[in-house]
């Protein structure tokens, strides 16, 4: 029998400090193409950054929906997501709110 090296692919959060995957709890630990990756990331609920593709953020962090801020929710302490809703879209794709903004 022999061994090979093989690429897989999974999602790890972006989130500062944060190591949970896409994959935790579920049937496959890891995927033999981004595509899949980004797919089951999509699935499991995860946050896409509007700014940019490559980021994506778990669901284990503090988030309010733009709309909610506007009606007057209390905003959580920062860091926090700000979920975009303008387009009347459940999209999941959000803009990371940090101090700086």
């Amino acid at each position: 029998m022999a061994i090979e090296t093989v690429t897989m692919y999974k999602f790890v959060c972006d989130w500062n400090g944060c190591e949970n995957t896409a994959q935790d709890g579920g049937e496959f630990s890891a995927w033999s193409n981004p595509d899949s990756a980004v797919g089951d990331a999509s699935e499991s609920g995860w946050w896409q950054d509007r700014s940019n593709e490559d980021v994506w953020y778990c669901q284990d962090h503090p988030a309010r929906w733009s709309s909610d801020l506007e009606d007057g929710v209390t905003a959580p302490e920062l860091p926090y997501l700000l979920i975009g809703d303008t387009d009347g879209m459940d999209d999941g794709l959000v803009k990371l709110v940090t101090g700086d903004e």
